[in-house]
């Protein structure tokens, strides 16, 4: 029982990590784009 709650909650916890991780590199992706075209859009004003 105790044992079956500890592997849940690993399970859990590394599929939030994993899902975590997916959710940056999606937001980095998008982010960075948007970052570089501010920055020559200021530089271009």
């Amino acid at each position: 029982m105790i044992v079956d709650i500890i592997n849940f909650s690993m399970t859990a916890s590394a599929s939030a990590n994993y899902v975590l991780d997916i959710g940056f590199t999606v937001l980095l992706k998008a982010f960075l784009p948007v970052f570089c075209i501010g920055l020559i859009i200021k530089r271009g004003f």
